[in-house]
């Protein structure tokens, strides 16, 4: 872009801004968030519900009101896909600038604050509460006042297309669709900016050679209550072996769809590529262990942060985990499933090292590790129980050290 900051004045713009989003941008964002405009995903009646298309109605009705110079809106609709919000601006300058974001919103989960919830939102200070205000219905609004104020401000500008789409939360799967629609009318960008709700977000799917890894749905919830509830699977995962209740089951799906977007983490569905099968889970999730070598026995550790005790010195690491249903075993899958994790890990967020704990009668998930390239690193107690420790050392430079997360 050929806008320089020496060619206009930063405090007026800010407060152009700071007046804009108080006075026009919150009051939409608010109505926004009462609408439960959940992704496909999590409202497959979505058409017939019409939530989405209430929230893409306010949101056009909004860019359309806005003084932006060549400002053009419009609602494109594929048949059989949700909707896409396609607004350009012309520039002054020859490049073309593309800012995406998305309006569907993840489910209404659980923990809520008292006073709070999904669909009601709440003002309390300068932070709006609220399913979907920040992830991210904040993108459009964001997006377009940004240009109306370099175009108040006089500065020149490239050309500006923002695409705002209703499927991300579902794995994006309608936006390769209106992409290659309209080609044509993008052009080529020369800079792409993504509004979402930060950057630490966690992958929407990997790929292998046989498998797809994806992220957990709702609709996935009968097939992990009956793998979680099989003997041959709870005895390698569970104290005492003991099988999963189906309410255990949907706890742990609750806090695995929550672990994508606060700790951008989370198991993903395994799934055949060769007819479709849901057939496991594998991925990445949040390990704590004692900072301090023991005084004696072994290193205490937890499945999740929010079970470990606030009197010690805590390390935060991450466990690469993989169960797959007994049906799919001596296959190779979970081998291949544990490497294009462990790749990910590795080249995409940069961890110099992951770990797994197994329990030592878990014979076939020990060989899956250590064909893999795992190394077995001692032991630690977890749940009662101590579970062997395995290191999948991603980054050269030696053995991984620990590094205190917080200290007390």
């Amino acid at each position: 872009m050929a806008t320089t900051l020496s060619t206009w004045t930063i405090d007026p713009v800010r407060d152009f801004i700071e007046g804009r989003w108080e006075e026009d941008v919150l009051p939409t964002l608010t109505r926004y968030i009462e609408i439960p405009a959940k992704s496909p995903a999590f409202d497959p009646q979505w058409a017939a519900n019409g939530h989405i298309d209430r929230a893409v109605a306010l949101i056009e009705d909004w860019c359309r009101r806005r003084p932006i110079e060549g400002l053009t809106a419009e609602t494109v609709r594929l048949p059989g896909r949700t909707p896409l919000i396609l607004l350009e601006v012309p520039g002054t300058a020859t490049e073309t600038v593309l800012l995406y974001g998305h309006l569907d919103k993840q489910p209404e989960m659980v923990g809520w604050s008292d006073g709070l919830g999904p669909w009601t939102p709440v003002r309390r200070g300068d932070r709006l509460y609220g399913r979907g205000g920040q992830d991210d219905g904040y993108a459009v609004f964001c997006a377009l006042t940004a240009i109306e104020a370099v175009q108040q401000s006089g500065a020149p500008h490239a050309r500006c297309v923002v695409l705002i789409e209703a499927c991300e939360e579902s794995g994006s799967r309608d936006l390769p669709a209106y992409m290659e629609a309209l080609a044509a009318r993008l052009g080529e960008p020369d800079l792409v900016i993504c509004l979402d709700s930060s950057c630490g977000n966690y992958t929407d799917r990997l790929e292998s050679d046989r498998l797809v890894l994806r992220r957990v749905t709702p609709d996935d919830l009968p097939f992990y209550t009956r793998l979680h509830a099989l003997p041959k699977v709870a005895e390698h995962l569970y104290p005492e072996g003991r099988p999963r209740s189906p309410e255990e089951t949907k706890a742990w799906m609750e806090y695995t769809l929550a672990s994508y977007e606060q700790l951008a983490l989370g198991y993903l569905a395994v799934v055949r590529k060769a007819d479709g099968a849901l057939i496991g889970r594998c991925g990445l999730m949040d390990m704590v262990v004692e900072s301090a070598d023991p005084e004696h026995g072994i290193r205490r550790g937890w499945f999740g942060r929010e079970r470990a005790p606030a009197d010690v010195a805590l390390t935060f690491e991450t466990e690469l985990g993989y169960t797959l249903d007994p049906a799919a075993w001596g296959q190779g899958f979970a081998s291949e499933a544990a490497r294009c994790v462990r790749d990910y890990a590795r080249d995409v967020l940069r961890l110099s090292y992951a770990i797994s704990a197994i329990l030592p009668q878990n014979a076939r998930s020990r060989r899956v590790a250590e064909r893999s390239g795992a190394r077995a690193a001692g032991q630690m107690e977890v749940v009662g129980l101590a579970w062997d420790r395995y290191v999948w050392l991603l980054a050269t430079g030696g053995a991984p050290q620990l590094q205190p997360a917080s200290m007390t």
